[in-house]
């Protein structure tokens, strides 16, 4: 790495920490990347120790020990599922998007990507990765700026220079501080957010939504832009150590491991918890996490979308995330002992597992689930089961006979794999979804407005509703594995890439380059 880097490490490792780690404003069982909708619970992780976290608009990400990455919260385009890989260094949650950083220096990113903000540039030179509102920086080891993604406001181009050793990125607006110890700010400006103060004692910068945050070398905090309800009037004392801006709220850590929080508070992101022992902070769009000297994980603030409720527990062997919409989610978790435990929408029972510890599998659809016990028998509850509970098409009712290996929960039917390779459907079949082929040639199933199978030569064939294509497999026999979505489908190949099909307005049908993936997950 250049020297001059080298010789500001204590900046990059305050910066690394602090303001990377998703200072912007604003499925783990076997998914690799996802895009497009979905909430995740941190209850489908398994979790307990943290080296790194991030906290987004209203999404959160950690960095474990091992060098992987866990996401939860809201998942709208895919922003809170982080690829698989164990070679991670830091993450950036920022409003709709997210970035990692790898041991390599490369960067990789997912989530919203309407102004190629997900998209970072290639290279393997980079030491820092700053997610904003619709556009991204990146510190490069030469201690240059790149910048790509929305620039409406000139926010996505950063002045020349090769003298900067951290980076972040707001709203609208972007910050850079020099090995001088001064800082730049270049975007919208309407608050004042993009001019700091004069001077060259500054070690940590942090962008918000529409403020700006510094951190002096004399441990004091600067702050300027907007300031509706006081969140650029930082409490006073040289005693801290990292800052951090959210959309309308601060957080501090202080050299005593404490931390203090100021602005607008209305979900309590402004209120942190007690306790001394803390070492990072993250002030996302509405809450705030905080990393223990214990490697432990708290958050607080504005918890909808489960983003304010790091993981916990670590004896979880899959999980399932129901394929409705923002009226139909819950999600199922089976655990090491054979039981499955529930969490989310519940209206019809769907996320209350039957008791018992002989499960094997778990599916969700969008209002009922399904199990697989280990006697190959099925049992299905929620909406359309023996109970009759509404919208009732019996999705939830499986056949009798215990040679079934796989079950796939569908919108409104289901699917099931037998022993001897055939397949069984019940269900919603307006559109044939629930007929599926004749034969015994099927090792897998995939159920989702529409359905898939898997045949052992390695092709696909699809039926049921199919507006948009996404019932149309792509030719070839180099198929391993299936996922159907609502309106589009993924498979993954023999050569580790993915291919995708179907409704594609979000980029959901579009599915990253690259020939290392080893598993898929399609949402709604």
């Amino acid at each position: 790495m250049d020297k001059k880097i080298l010789k500001n490490w204590p900046v990059i490792i305050v910066f690394l920490l602090v303001v990377l780690l998703g200072m912007g404003p604003q499925v783990w069982a076997g998914s690799i990347v996802s895009w497009e909708r979905m909430v995740l619970d941190s209850n489908e992780f398994a979790g307990g120790s943290f080296v790194a976290l991030a906290a987004g608009s209203e999404h959160s990400l950690a960095i474990k020990p091992d060098g992987s990455i866990v996401g939860w919260g809201y998942n709208g385009s895919g922003r809170a599922m982080p690829p698989l890989g164990n070679d991670y260094v830091a993450v950036s949650a920022g409003g709709a998007h997210s970035f990692a950083l790898k041991a390599d220096g490369s960067i990789i990113g997912w989530g919203w990507n309407e102004y190629g903000q997900t998209t970072p540039p290639s290279g393997n030179d980079f030491v820092a990765v700053s997610a904003g509102g619709a556009h991204s920086l990146a510190l490069k080891a030469d201690g240059s700026i790149v910048g790509w993604g929305n620039n409406e406001y000139g926010q996505a181009d950063p002045p020349d220079g090769d003298d900067f050793v951290a980076v972040s990125t707001g709203g609208w607006h972007s910050l850079g501080l020099k090995a001088d110890g001064s800082i730049v700010g270049w975007g919208l400006n309407d608050y004042g957010q993009a001019t700091p103060p004069e001077g060259n004692g500054f070690v940590a910068i942090s962008a918000g939504r529409y403020h700006s945050l510094a951190l002096k070398a004399d441990g004091s905090i600067a702050g300027w832009g907007l300031n509706g309800d006081g969140q650029v009037n930082p409490p006073s004392g040289n005693d801290f150590v990292a800052v951090s801006a959210g959309r309308y709220h601060s957080l501090a850590l202080k050299v005593d491991g404490t931390i203090v929080g100021w602005g607008y508070d209305r979900y309590g992101q402004a209120t942190p918890p007690s306790g001394n022992d803390f070492v990072a902070i993250s002030a996302g769009g509405w809450h705030g996490l905080a990393l223990k000297a214990d490697g432990t994980n708290i958050g607080w603030g504005r918890n909808r979308y489960a983003q304010a409720a790091p993981p916990s527990g670590n004896d979880f062997v899959a999980i399932a995330a129901a394929a409705g919409d923002m009226r139909g989610f819950h999600s199922l978790a089976l655990k090491a002992d054979g039981s499955i435990v529930g969490w989310g929408d519940n209206r019809y029972g769907q996320a209350t597992p039957p008791d018992g510890n002989d499960f094997v599998a778990v599916s969700t659809g969008r209002y009922h689930s399904l199990a697989l016990k280990a006697d190959g028998s099925i049992v299905g509850w929620g909406a359309g089961d023996h109970f009759g509970r509404w919208p009732h098409y019996g999705q939830a009712v499986p056949p009798e006979g215990n040679d079934f290996v796989a079950v796939s929960a569908g919108l409104s039917h289901s699917l099931a794999l037998k022993a001897d390779g055939s397949i069984a459907g019940w269900g919603a079949n307006g559109a044939g979804q629930a007929t599926p082929p004749s034969g015994n040639d099927f090792v897998a199933i995939s159920a989702g407005h529409h359905s898939l199978a898997l045949k052992t030569e390695g092709t696909i064939a699809g039926w049921g509703s199919n507006d948009y294509g996404q019932a149309t497999p792509p030719e070839g026999n180099d198929f391993v594995a299936i996922s159907a979505g609502g309106y589009h489908s993924l498979a993954l190949k023999a050569d580790g890439s993915i291919a995708g099909w179907g409704y594609n307005s979000y980029a959901q049908a579009t599915p990253p380059d690259g020939n290392d993936f080893v598993a898929i997950s399609a949402g709604r």
